[in-house]
């Protein structure tokens, strides 16, 4: 159990990484999928209102969000393509 808890810290470790390199990269010009990823990353560690603030912000891009195969298809609701 120790060790299912450890590699869950080092996923979310590695999740935040990603997207801290994601906002350096792209800056000013952040996607709606940035946004939800980062949600995913805040419900994960249960900080439920952090998500609720990025969930809005996503929807209020107007960027088309297409699944990267599979990384949304938990919040999907019927069939997703992917690539």
């Amino acid at each position: 159990m120790q060790s299912l808890l450890f590699t869950f810290t080092r996923v979310l470790q590695f999740a935040e990484k990603a997207l801290s390199h994601e906002l350096l990269v792209a800056k000013d010009n952040l996607s709606a999928e940035y946004y939800i990823a980062l949600a995913r990353l805040s419900m994960m560690r249960k900080q439920y209102g952090k998500a609720k603030d990025n969930l809005e912000l996503a929807s209020s891009l107007n960027n088309e969000v297409r699944p990267s195969c599979g990384m949304f298809v938990a919040f999907a609701e019927g069939p997703v393509s992917c690539c």
